[in-house]
């Protein structure tokens, strides 16, 4: 109560808030996920046969599995073990379930680091850490196999598109962004163009190849040029402006070309009236039929695998949408429900194709794992390692540490514990910390 004194208002408004949420949802014979991931962790259900829970080395775990492991161990008998990767004389640096200790690996705790400033490479941006990276690689292979970790994605995103051109066979266990799906920023440019009409959007998407095969098969880059030159001399707004201006300058037009950009915003026009009109599941699969219906993927392909699960993806996003707005007798535009959807996709990872491969790209909480006697660490940049926790407008990062949740003290902690850890593996007095 004290943690909220301060505003106390508030939290009554919000605790009102929630009951009528639960209202809502019990009328609808639904069940709060959070709820619901409370009851499993305080009542396990564990398959026949077990005898021992034992947690491996995680320096992470969320708050919840305290009470998954408490209910193992009280609810259920079963004894519980928490593995730590450390000597055992600083077992009691970390918590019951083997989470680093602010107080011992905080920024107060003055944790030294078994390396140098000569193990330490500053870079200006993305782009360079990157070719840093490259120029490690290639200095460390001939002493033995080396390991990458990646810390912030956008070096790691800029590395792989340079190791892939250096014709190195790359592959992320944590999985590709949707952001690097080519699908993705068309689905970007349907959903600006279904909410506001937008010409800009409309000739962005006239670069995709698919995108012009779909609106007038065969026109190629010379529909794209026309849609150029309407952009430099008339400087339409939306699509419904470029088709008034197209009227009034058709271009020049004779018996052996036709102009293709009329047909392409007519096209589209008609397109855009016709997935306005579906719901949203027969809309989606209607624009991916569209662009897609006569192309042959390959699921060995690295593109085409993301390509077709990213569609998937998408498509299982959308019928979730569409019944949960039946299911609470919401009407919502499609391009509404098509901005949600690219919403909840966006924070998805997209299982690659591993395949052959000559590297593997790791996350940074992986690295604990990884044996490599030489390891490489790109994008230590502030915001990830230590990673910062946004603020929160009613869980400030003060009440979330008194409440035990992650808090900027225990990601610190965390990350310290981690590279620490990580660089005395490859000490020649291993294990010492």
């Amino acid at each position: 109560e004290s943690l909220v004194a301060h505003d106390a208002a508030r939290w009554r408004d919000l605790a009102l808030l929630e009951s009528i949420y639960h209202d809502e949802l019990n009328a609808a014979e639904l069940k709060d996920a959070q709820a619901s991931k409370r009851a499993v962790a305080e009542r396990p259900v564990l398959p026949e046969g077990i005898v021992r829970v034992v947690i491996l080395p995680s320096p992470d775990l969320p708050p919840l599995l305290n009470r998954w492991a408490r209910a193992c161990s009280e609810r259920c008998g079963l004894p519980v073990t928490v593995a730590l990767h450390v000597p055992e004389k600083y077992v009691d640096h970390f918590d019951e379930l083997g989470r680093p200790s602010p107080t011992h690996w905080g920024e107060d705790a003055e944790v030294l680091m078994p390396f140098g400033v000569e193990a330490i490479h500053l870079c200006h941006d993305a782009t360079a850490q990157a070719e840093r990276t490259l120029e490690l690689i290639h200095q460390s292979a001939s002493r033995g196999r080396v390991a990458i970790g990646i810390g912030d994605p956008e070096v790691g995103a800029v590395l792989i598109e340079k190791l892939r051109l250096d014709g190195v066979r790359v592959f992320e266990p944590s999985g590709a962004p949707p952001t690097r799906v080519g699908l993705w920023h068309v689905l970007q440019q349907m959903q600006t163009i279904l909410t506001t009409d937008s010409w800009r959007a409309f000739s962005t998407l006239l670069r995709v190849p698919e995108v012009r095969d779909a609106l007038v098969p065969k026109a190629g880059l010379s529909l794209l040029a026309e849609a150029d030159e309407l952009s430099v001399n008339h400087m339409p707004v939306t699509l419904t402006h470029a088709q008034e201006l197209l009227r009034l300058h058709p271009g020049r037009s004779d018996e052996e070309k036709t102009p293709y950009l009329p047909r392409a915003v007519t096209e589209m026009q008609r397109l855009l009236s016709t997935m306005q009109k579906l719901p949203l599941v027969e809309a989606a699969r209607a624009w991916l039929m569209r662009l897609y219906g006569e192309q042959q993927f390959d699921p060995n392909h690295p593109q085409d695998h993301l390509t077709t699960s990213l569609g998937d993806l998408w498509l299982g996003f959308c019928e979730q949408i569409q019944a949960e707005s039946e299911r609470f007798g919401l009407k919502a535009s499609t391009g509404e429900m098509l901005a949600l959807s690219l919403q909840l996709l966006r924070d998805q990872s997209l299982t690659e194709a591993r395949g052959e491969v000559d590297l593997v790209l790791q996350g940074w909480l992986e690295l604990l794992w990884e044996p490599a006697p030489h390891l490489i660490v790109a994008g230590v940049n502030e915001e990830h390692i230590p990673g910062i926790l946004l603020s929160h407008s009613f869980l400030p990062d003060s009440v979330r540490a008194k409440l035990g949740l992650p808090c900027q003290a225990t990601r610190f902690a965390r990350d310290a514990y981690l590279m620490r850890t990580i660089a005395e593996q490859r000490m020649p007095n291993q294990g010492s910390l």
